[in-house]
Order: structure tokens, then sequence, then C-alpha cells
């Protein structure tokens, strides 16, 4: 990994829910949330809060 970059997000999206890991470039968790429910509103806070 170069580190180009300052969150990995992976997103698993579904047709009720969606999951969400981020990682930082070390490999630290950042986020592991429950199912995020399926809001582009919810999204957006996950974005925003992994911004910070």
């Amino acid at each position: 990994m170069h580190g180009g970059y300052g969150v990995f997000l992976g997103l698993d999206l579904g047709k009720g829910d969606h999951h969400a890991v981020g990682l930082a470039p070390d490999g630290t968790r950042l986020h592991d949330d429950a199912p995020l429910p399926n809001t582009e509103a919810r999204l957006r806070q996950l974005f925003d809060k992994l911004t910070t």
C-alpha cells in the first residue's frame, strides 16, 4: 500500500441495509458499523464522519 489516500471505505450495498468499513492507510479500523439504513442522509453522515 502506498498511502496515497486518507481513508479506504468498503461498502456493501443492499436492498434493505448497507454495511461499511473505513480503514486508515495503516490498516487501523476507523469505522465498522452495524447495518446502515438505506438512506442518503445516513450515508452522508458516514462520509462526513470519515472526512474529519
